[in-house]
Order: structure tokens, then sequence, then C-alpha cells
């Protein structure tokens, strides 16, 4: 419609005010930053230790049983039966409750010799049973990442 007189009307377009918006993007921004965690690809902190003219060298003390490719176990280094193994591990858990036995497989090995070794160590008490394991050096591409 026209106004009096036979004057044409102005129709001003719609506008939307963003400043508003731009100020909640920014306060979820901030948010999203605060409350995320970062993974951090490190394993260790580079630090230098301080010297002591008085400090002495610290034997960690540990029990080690390896299974070997072939199925081999060996305690402390030396090859020894199952049931040897066990009586060993009988003397390590009399002698300290809270010892430390290692247990390193072969990434080959069998499973069979391996949950044995856990078995014996639980059957005769150990405490302390450590699995280490190996950080792989590059992560495999998967196909949605080629």
């Amino acid at each position: 419609m026209s106004k009096a007189f036979g004057a044409p009307s102005k129709r001003r377009k719609p506008l939307i005010n963003i400043t508003s918006l731009i100020d909640v993007m920014f306060l979820l921004l901030i948010f999203f930053m605060v409350s995320s965690t970062f993974k951090n690809e490190e394993e260790a902190i580079d630090i230098t230790l301080p010297q002591a003219g008085t400090s002495s060298a610290q034997e960690l003390d540990f029990t080690e049983v390896v299974v070997s490719v072939e199925g081999a176990l060996l305690f402390n280094g030396e090859p020894l039966a199952l049931e040897d193994i066990k009586a060993q591990l009988k003397s390590v858990v009399a002698d300290d409750p809270n010892a430390q036995v290692i247990l390193r497989a072969d990434a080959g090995a069998a499973w069979d010799p391996i949950v044995k070794v856990m078995d014996l160590a639980r059957e005769v008490g150990v405490r302390n049973l450590v699995i280490p394991t190996d950080r792989p050096t590059a992560v495999p591409s998967t196909p949605a990442s080629r």
C-alpha cells in the first residue's frame, strides 16, 4: 500500500543482529577449550636431575619369568620346567610376600604356557605380577586415515 498523497513506501530489508550470536559462540569456544583434555603423546617429561655426591645406585629386586616363542620357560635366565618354576616362586613368596614377579612373554609365544605361569603365580600367592609391554614405534595406518 502506498502512503498518503501517493508517496511510495520504502520497505526495509529484514536484518539479523548477529552480535549476540557471536558472544554465544565465543562463550562456547572458551567452554570447550577449558573443559577438554588433551592427549599427551610423550611418555615422560625431559628433566635434568640434581647431582648428589653421596648418591648410590639402587638395585631393583625382582624375579623374572620368560616365555619364549618355542614355549621354553626361563626363571631369572635359567631354563626350568613348570614344576621347578612353581617351587622357585614358592620360595620367592616365602622370602618376601610382596615380591615383584615380571612375566615376559614373546609376542609370538603360545598362550598356554603364559596362562599356566600366571595360574602358578596366583596359586603360590604372588601379589605383584607384572606383564610388561612395548609401545609400538609407529601407529599403523587404518583405512579411514589413508
